[in-house]
């Protein structure tokens, strides 16, 4: 075989996997990481965290993604690919078409591919699940290079249609699979991200966090990466412009999030606008400073066109702060009737969601007291029994 050789290589780092009778080996394709702080690598991370608890679990990893993999575990395990295939293009092709034929992977009880959307087989191992997240790309498509394009529109649906077990985080995503590639819904299991409660304790006091962030008083508060179209900072600082005509100065506007390509536009809009001085770009915060913006935090507004996971709306519902969000892709369905959804191509109509919320105690405290009884339907022990059950036969969605 031509690959013998890199497998011989593989092979020698292969951990020897001892483990007590009810522990499963776990192998999951870490190669789709993204840069900063992705929602991937989140994703990848608690996942991870939940099944170590049980279980040995092996990631495949390139070397300077494991020099910043947060997790240390007497079961977890490394299998280093080479950093030569970390390019898209490469990477993508080694995925599809030469990882699949290791003949490691009949040493582990579930191969698990976390970022369906970003990486497929050609062909599956027995015991494959694979998460799908959601599919912005297709609406989106200015955001990829023409090798993504071709990728997402002919090779995709090939691939997907042969995976064994196919887990989609939300209906909506669920649906868009049906509708893209014609996966029969049978096939697709829908399985609901959790969130960490443990990343919300030891809140940041409010006054140590308006010295440390320059904040004078009450706050909207929006998290998410900066630069990236879907998030739709620049629709958001419009609606703001609007809602201080409304409600005046009194509530500043905090965008928390590391700047990434594209960033350089909102920040441009931003200079431009009148009220840019009520509105604060912290960049990335760390616990316990992300706790504390969320406990203290007067609204959580979610605007985003297409949101992947929805983890910051479970967040603020455990802060227990209102949520107003986007009428989009898994948003309406993740937050039911614990938010007040507007439509996020309208600046006027964000506006009037976060104005009705911030000008009515008594609809706030409703969101409020609905948003933690919604939480019931989400953790990450609940999604990743989810995902084992294959290796106990399963159970249709």
């Amino acid at each position: 075989m031509k690959f013998k050789k890199f497998f011989q290589l593989f092979n020698r780092h292969a951990p020897a996997l001892d483990r007590l009778p009810k522990q499963k080996k776990i192998i999951i394709s870490a190669l789709i990481l993204g840069s900063g702080h992705s929602g991937i690598l989140h994703y990848i991370v608690a996942t991870t965290t939940e099944l170590l608890k049980d279980h040995q679990v092996t990631l495949l990893i390139h070397p300077s993604d494991r020099t910043e993999f947060p997790l240390q575990h007497a079961n977890l395990h490394f299998i280093e690919i080479p950093e030569s295939l970390k390019k898209p293009v490469l990477s993508t092709l080694f995925h599809l078409y030469i990882l699949p034929c290791w003949p490691g992977f009949k040493r582990y009880d579930l191969v698990f591919l976390p970022a369906g959307n970003r990486r497929l087989f050609a062909h599956y191992p027995p015991h494959t699940v694979l998460t799908f997240h959601i599919l912005p790309q297709f609406s989106l498509s200015h955001k990829h290079d023409l090798f993504r394009l071709l990728y997402l529109k002919f090779m995709m649906g090939r691939y997907l249609h042969k995976a064994p077990i196919i887990y989609a985080t939300s209906e909506s995503t669920k649906n868009d699979l049906r509708r893209l590639f014609g996966v029969p819904g049978n096939r697709i299991r829908v399985n609901y991200n959790g969130y960490d409660p443990a990343s919300l304790e030891n809140p940041t006091e409010l006054s140590e966090l308006k010295t440390k962030f320059d904040l004078k008083g009450k706050y909207i508060l929006y998290v998410s990466r900066i630069g990236d179209p879907v998030r739709n900072h620049l629709k958001l600082l419009a609606a703001y412009q609007k809602l201080v005509q409304t409600v005046g100065d009194q509530y500043e506007l905090v965008c928390v999030g590391e700047i990434i390509n594209g960033g350089e536009q909102v920040m441009k809009h931003w200079n431009k606008l009148d009220c840019k001085r009520q509105i604060h770009f912290p960049g990335y915060v760390d616990s316990p400073d992300l706790a504390g913006l969320y406990k203290h935090a007067s609204l959580y507004v979610l605007p985003s066109l297409h949101e992947v996971y929805g983890i910051p709306l479970l967040e603020a519902f455990a802060s227990g702060v209102p949520v107003v969000c986007s009428n989009t892709s898994s948003l309406p369905e993740i937050g039911k009737n614990a938010v007040l959804t507007f439509d996020p191509t309208r600046p006027r109509d964000i506006a009037k969601a976060m104005s009705s919320v911030l000008q009515s105690v008594e609809l706030a405290n409703q969101l409020t007291a609905r948003a933690y009884k919604r939480l019931e339907d989400f953790s990450w022990e609940r999604h990743c029994k989810r995902l084992l059950e294959t290796l106990q036969g399963g159970a249709d969605s």
